[in-house]
């Protein structure tokens, strides 16, 4: 490990951004471009709010760590996202889905853009995934894809979800009511009489 490799994630630490962008120009400028390094790049470049930098570096720091790279490509994504470019989001969603098929914010970011595109057949293999996840945004997006198909068996999961997010939203704990109608789960009808 190089001294301005060192003083890069020394300068992290006290959160001298300006710091870490100086070591770290220099760390790189001695051959120290390590995933680790680039990574520490992008999260700087997060910290000062350039998001379109940071997608970039974490893309970069992604290469340089091949089959671990799946944290930077999600960082990548969401960095993609939170600077507006929504096709960039998606291919480094597409590309962080094959090292973790499981995440989250990969499955928001593949299930929205899908959907964006009309792509209707890819996007059946991603909405009912939403489902898993606890995040409000990603439970909206669910509630949009899948909350009209009555016979939806994950709009039990759904609409759980919804209403224990939010106990005064009625048309979520109405819809609960009646998709639990539809699958005879009487756990959930039973319990209704203490809403």
């Amino acid at each position: 490990m190089t001294t301005a490799y060192q003083q890069a994630f020394d300068a992290w630490q006290s959160e001298d951004f300006a710091g870490v962008l100086d070591h770290a120009n220099r760390a790189l400028s001695e051959g120290a471009g390590d995933a680790a390094l680039i990574g520490l790049l992008a999260g700087t470049f997060e910290k000062i709010d350039l998001p379109a930098a940071a997608a970039e570096a974490f893309e970069l720091a992604a290469q340089h760590a091949g089959a671990s790279g799946f944290g930077y490509l999600r960082s990548a994504m969401l960095a993609h996202d939170r600077a507006g470019d929504a096709d960039k989001a998606f291919v480094a969603a597409m590309r962080a889905q094959k090292l973790d098929r499981d995440d989250p914010d990969v499955i928001y970011v593949m299930a929205r853009e899908l959907d964006r595109r009309g792509e209707t057949e890819m996007l059946a293999f991603y909405k009912n995934r939403l489902t898993d996840s606890d995040d409000p945004r990603h439970l909206d997006l669910a509630k949009r894809l899948i909350g009209a198909e009555n016979r939806n068996p994950f709009n039990l999961v759904l609409f759980r979800k919804l209403s224990a997010l939010d106990p005064a939203d009625h048309y979520a704990r109405f819809k609960l009511l009646s998709v639990a109608r539809e699958f005879c789960d009487y756990e959930t009808i039973d319990a209704a009489e203490y809403w």
